[in-house]
């Protein structure tokens, strides 16, 4: 149902809604970023010694 809804509001704006999402294997810096915050909130769960 929620993709019949973006579909029709898609092609009411004269847009077309993509179906497939192939990897690219492209790192972009928000990659990096991502990655970089969860290694600080590891690092900081293990130094703290509690669980999340």
């Amino acid at each position: 149902m929620f993709v019949s809804m973006l579909d029709y509001k898609a092609q009411w704006f004269g847009r077309t809604l993509g179906r497939t999402f192939p990897a690219c294997s492209v790192s972009h810096d928000r990659d990096i970023n991502a990655a970089t915050n969860i290694l600080q909130e590891g690092l900081r769960v293990v130094a703290v010694g509690t669980m999340v």
